[in-house]
């Protein structure tokens, strides 16, 4: 794939994304979410704006849930506390069930390398949580 071709296949991953129907971020939804390795975006639930894309290689459904258990503090809740937008993970998982929505690519549905897929993604939308 020559660069001219990536950068065609960049824009198409994130026309795909972003016009994919949103799935609402609690844990009953999770199991719509393939267990497949792919790119996955969260996005404002009223403004429909991506704030954060990230990426899994083992199973997109596994790293979701991650995001929901706010371990460690780049997952989504640990970032809603670090960012003081949530006081405790708890606060922040009622904060994401409240205002984020999901969607979701998996790596059979583009050609590009994940690695790339999601920094090209990020460079284009510039989600304000994956600063």
């Amino acid at each position: 794939m020559n660069i001219g071709q990536s950068i065609d296949e960049g824009r198409r991953i994130v026309e795909c994304l972003m016009g994919r129907q949103s799935t609402p971020f609690v844990r009953p939804t999770m199991q719509e979410i393939p267990d497949d390795a792919g790119i996955y975006a969260f996005s404002d639930r009223r403004t429909e704006q991506i704030v954060y894309v990230g990426q899994s290689k083992k199973g997109l459904r596994g790293r979701v849930r991650d995001h929901w258990d706010g371990i460690t503090p780049s997952d989504l809740a640990g970032k809603l506390v670090k960012l003081k937008i949530a006081r405790d993970v708890r606060q922040g998982r009622s904060w994401i069930k409240d205002n984020i929505v999901i969607r979701w690519l998996t790596t059979d549905e583009f050609e590009m390398n994940i690695d790339f897929a999601e920094h090209f993604v990020i460079g284009t939308l510039r989600p304000p949580f994956n600063g």
